[in-house]
């Protein structure tokens, strides 16, 4: 019995400590991609809004927690961009990582209590954060470095900077598959219904477009009269959550599922007025942002340690939380320069963004499998011309 626990236990830790290309620059690099997203989103929010709202229902765990002070609460996301920023920049990353953990974790309740945001927001400002508070994600790209005795080698493939995205994925595999269980298991619903999503698209998205102003899209009606068509795509949802655990165990199913994760996001917002949004952070984590970057002109190995000191890198944290209720250049700036009417419109910009991407690689791949077409071809008919 205990040597069967012991090789049970044995395959999901040699699972987590399997080498990964460039390992310490991805998560160093998905430490400032989350940090930069993060303060994204929290320049669409303002917890001050809460001090006219009379419901406070918080989850049942946290009922008896009372309601916040709202002279103290315009303070709560001020004091949460001043660690993001220092995050940003890499210094004391991890104190700074567990206090973005205890401080995002409270400003999730108040939106959940105030507003019923998001469930997904305790991905963003809970797990996110408590994994990487015990990771090595400030080895690199930072102020830490900078004052650091050695900094990881280029290219370390140890396991130890990645555990956090694999634990992530986990944590995914188990979402998916409790929301494909979930439509499965529901009364009168995705299963049984066959006309079930089609009357959800006549639905959802006029509620959206009443909760939080997102566009309806023309084509919803247009999709909604066809039964086949919304039948592929209801049994196909329920196919892509319920196999979803599979990215765990097959390399190329998590290559493809990764690469269809997009779509499947942007057909709920264009579709349904849904972004799921606070669930981006988790896909920072696993996206290999060095294979990215390497692709662009921007050389990012001359940052890996960063320029700034301490007290400089204080000084620009300050500087932006104290500015951000007060003017609104930061959440300007951080709010993507004004392309935005909200963090709702989010996918409008980035699914052309990952489609040239997608694009790119696939001629970066056809490129590649023709040169080496014409090499081989090239080498077989050596020995015959002589």
């Amino acid at each position: 019995m205990i040597k069967t626990f012991r090789r049970l236990s044995y395959i999901p830790g040699r699972w987590i400590k399997t080498p990964i290309e460039n390992a310490a620059e991805r998560m160093a690099l998905a430490r400032i991609v989350y940090s930069v997203f993060f303060l994204f989103y929290l320049s669409y929010t303002d917890l001050r809004e809460t001090g006219y709202m009379f419901g406070w229902l918080l989850p049942r765990p946290f009922g008896t927690l009372p309601r916040p002070n709202e002279l103290l609460l315009p303070w709560v996301e001020p004091l949460l961009v001043l660690l993001l920023v220092l995050l940003l920049f890499g210094l004391w990353t991890r104190v700074v990582t567990g206090l973005v953990w205890l401080v995002g974790s409270y400003w999730v309740l108040v939106l959940q209590a105030a507003f019923g945001m998001d469930k997904l927001l305790v991905i963003m400002g809970v797990y996110v954060p408590l994994l990487a508070c015990f990771s090595h994600w400030g080895a690199l790209y930072s102020v830490d470095a900078r004052y650091a005795k050695a900094i990881p080698e280029r290219g370390v493939r140890h396991w130890v900077y990645f555990w956090p995205a694999r634990s992530m994925l986990i944590l995914l595999a188990f979402l998916y598959f409790s929301a494909g269980f979930y439509k499965l298991i529901y009364p009168g619903g995705w299963l049984q219904n066959p006309s079930f999503l089609s009357d959800f698209l006549q639905i959802k998205p006029i509620q959206s477009v009443i909760s939080n102003g997102t566009p309806l899209n023309p084509l919803v009606t247009f999709i909604a009269q066809y039964e086949w068509l919304t039948r592929i795509g209801q049994y196909g949802i329920l196919a892509f959550e319920l196999t979803f655990p599979v990215v765990l165990v097959s390399g190329a199913a998590y290559l493809l599922y990764m690469r269809l994760l997009p779509f499947f996001h942007a057909a709920n917002a264009f579709l349904f007025g849904i972004p799921f949004l606070p669930i981006m952070p988790a896909y920072i984590l696993l996206f290999d942002w060095k294979n990215f970057l390497d692709a662009t002109p921007i050389e990012i190995d001359r940052w890996r340690t960063f320029p700034l000191t301490w007290w400089q890198s204080v000084g620009i944290a300050g500087v932006v939380a104290l500015g951000w209720n007060t003017t609104p250049i930061p959440r300007f700036l951080f709010g993507g320069f004004g392309l935005f009417e909200s963090n709702r419109s989010f996918w409008y910009l980035m699914l052309p963004i990952i489609l040239v991407w997608y694009g790119y690689n696939l001629w970066q791949w056809w490129r590649k499998r023709t040169t080496e077409g014409g090499t081989a071809g090239a080498v077989r008919a050596a020995p015959q011309a002589e």
